[in-house]
């Protein structure tokens, strides 16, 4: 699964500082900043990466092999 920016207390404590800083904005505008890159406008969640997962752990996905799966709002991934 290639998860794009899942909102957690590790991003919310550890990265929003620096990514603000490397796009010269305050940690209050990140949030908002990274949801308006999204085409479904908001963060991925850990439910939205676990809902997933439980799909391909299911029988419902017995047959899919080899994917990258993008759980990603829409948003490109480079």
């Amino acid at each position: 699964m290639c998860p794009g920016v899942v909102w957690t207390a590790l991003w919310n404590d550890q990265h929003v500082g620096d990514y603000g800083r490397k796009r010269s904005l305050q940690p209050e505008e990140v949030r908002p900043y990274l949801e308006s890159k999204i085409p479904l406008g908001r963060l991925c969640t850990p439910e939205d990466v676990a809902g997933a997962a439980v799909f391909l752990a299911s029988d419902a996905a017995a047959y899919i092999t080899g994917q990258a799966i993008n759980i990603s709002g829409g948003s490109v991934m480079h």
